[in-house]
């Protein structure tokens, strides 16, 4: 939903500066998808939130902004739908883009400057590091499976002689005999 209206929003102000008239094509056909990826988005998020916080709704600054912004696409659609002059249709769509993408910054930031029923980022990128808890297990013993499994394939020399980690061999078993190799 964010990223279908940050495309209707980049294509309304291409259209409105260079006036080209597939791009009212495109992003006409953007607004429909975008409100029902919205829709799904706090339609599911309220079921989520019974168990998790004990109600469907909450005035919560990220849930409220999703629903500003299913009001940003309504009033897109109408106002390309009704508004039968062309020229008059893509300013005020253009309009209406340029302060949902306003919204699309509360909503991305809405957690962090509000305290709010949603957590924070948990893995950023950019400063401070994701908390271990979050990842799975399960990809730090697929990691170590396969870094186990290829330093038991890749034979390293060390004094002439073809040396295999030991905790390879632990776990994918003696590297094959030469000899084997020949036979198969």
């Amino acid at each position: 939903a964010l990223s279908c209206f940050a495309l209707i929003s980049f294509f309304c102000i291409l259209n409105f500066i260079f006036k080209i008239k597939n791009l009212s094509l495109i992003y006409k056909s953007l607004a429909p998808i975008g409100l029902t990826f919205n829709f799904i988005a706090i339609f599911t998020g309220s079921f989520w939130g019974q168990p998790t916080w004990g109600t469907w709704w909450a005035w919560d600054a990220r849930l409220t902004s999703m629903l500003i912004l299913m009001f940003f696409y309504i009033i897109f659609i109408f106002s390309y739908k009704f508004i039968l002059n062309p020229e008059k249709s893509s300013k005020v769509c253009t309009a209406i883009s340029i302060l949902g993408l306003i919204n699309l910054v509360i909503i991305k930031y809405s957690v962090s400057w509000w305290s709010t029923l949603h957590q924070p980022s948990s893995i950023n990128l950019i400063g401070e590091l994701f908390e271990p808890s979050i990842i799975d297990g399960s990809y730090f013993f697929i990691n170590k499976k396969g870094i186990a499994v290829m330093a038991s394939t890749t034979d390293t020399q060390k004094k002439g002689k073809n040396v295999v980690c030991p905790k390879a061999q632990i776990i994918a078993g003696p590297p094959a005999k030469p000899s084997d190799m020949a036979t198969a």
